[in-house]
């Protein structure tokens, strides 16, 4: 996909990279947890309403809505993300009005089946929801009432999780995470990350995708994706920054809220990149330097002072450089290899971060299936 609307072959390579490797959805892809199949179904519709918006015909558009609304009936969430795809259609289609009902029509096929499953689970027609209060975000409900809870929200998410107050209502016999004397919030040493500090080369995606509507310097397809792109990023990251701080994604260690948004983000990483000469050294420098880092940080003992603290900092320093490195690479020749160090540190970065996600979520899927075993030796069956 990043291939179609990119001349660097590299570009393509970069997104496959950065997907496979530099993202968190390995912790997602173990076991019976549906996301990575609601992530690919997310990509899939994506990838058909692009067709839709190069002038293709409405069986793509069709296509596109039963790909989104079957990844709605997966993951209800993705309903928002469905919506945002049918709006990058309406706005930015050559047949937007067909395209836009075709779509339509495509999204409330599965939709009609899960509906059906609701009612006889447990009596209601709404096809994404688990009861009464599971579609009621918190800012409506008036239990975030400040934009600065909304702000909060928002920055916990997606830059620092250190902002997030205690996960629970503290009440005794009910469950409850808090945070330790650094902030973070730790489970058997393996950290909860926002956003940025699970990949930090996401700084770079947001960035292109925001100047997407305003840059001339992107090719128009290119632009136009971005813009598209940029729909889904607003939608879902503005979703549970409304939803606020109380409509969190518990014991897991990344924001497993934001995976449908992960391949968006690689092939925005593509197109940003896409204009840069590849500089392997550099990249390799990066790397090399990041590898040693990682790997001294996870060497320290899990949950000591230090290995929290270069945890929850080295990824958002790592962000902070490779946006600014790819906003002036082309102020001069070291400029233009900085972009590519930074992006070979953030890379690797994030997969011994995540090597050690696996740790934790492993142990985590060992303790709860040793509970089963033992569970199962003492209730009968049936």
């Amino acid at each position: 996909l990043t291939e179609k609307y990119t001349t660097s072959p590299k570009a393509p390579w970069l997104a496959a990279i950065a997907f496979a490797f530099g993202a968190y959805n390995i912790e997602y892809a173990m076991g019976m947890w549906p996301h990575m199949v609601a992530v690919a179904l997310c990509l899939g519709a994506f990838a058909l309403a692009g067709e839709v918006r190069s002038g293709k015909g409405l069986l793509f558009a069709l296509g596109a809505g039963v790909l989104a609304g079957y990844s709605s009936g997966i993951r209800y969430q993705n309903i928002v993300f469905a919506a945002f795809v049918g709006l990058g259609i309406l706005l930015f289609a050559k047949r937007r009005w067909a395209a836009s009902v075709a779509y339509g029509l495509g999204v409330s096929l599965p939709l009609a089946v899960s509906s059906l499953i609701n009612h006889e689970r447990f009596g209601s027609w709404n096809p994404v929801s688990k009861g009464t209060t599971y579609t009621q975000l918190a800012t409506i409900k008036g239990e975030t009432q400040t934009l600065a809870d909304v702000q909060r929200a928002f920055f916990s998410k997606v830059v620092d999780f250190r902002a997030h107050p205690p996960i629970g209502t503290g009440q005794p016999n009910t469950w409850s995470w808090n945070p330790d004397d650094n902030g973070a919030f730790l489970w058997s040493g393996t950290i909860k990350k926002a956003f940025l500090q699970s990949a930090p080369w996401i700084a770079v995606a947001l960035a292109l995708v925001f100047v997407a509507w305003f840059w001339r310097g992107l090719e128009p397809e290119k632009r136009r994706e971005g813009r598209a792109m940029s729909l889904l990023f607003a939608a879902v990251l503005g979703l549970f920054a409304f939803a606020g701080m109380k409509r969190h994604d518990g014991l897991c260690f990344n924001q497993r809220y934001f995976l449908e948004l992960v391949p968006l983000a690689a092939i925005a990483l593509g197109f940003a990149f896409d204009r840069f000469k590849l500089s392997l050294r550099p990249l390799a420098i990066g790397a090399g330097l990041a590898a040693i880092l990682a790997t001294v940080t996870l060497l320290l003992e899990p949950g000591s002072w230090w290995r929290t603290t270069l945890l929850m900092n080295v990824p958002l320093l790592l962000a902070t450089g490779l946006l600014a490195a790819w906003a002036f690479a082309s102020s001069g020749k070291i400029a233009a290899r900085l972009p590519w160090a930074l992006l070979g540190a953030c890379l690797v970065w994030s997969v011994g971060a995540h090597l050690d996600d696996l740790r934790g979520s492993r142990k985590l899927r060992t303790t709860n299936a040793t509970r089963f075993e033992a569970y199962s030796q003492v209730i009968p069956e049936n």
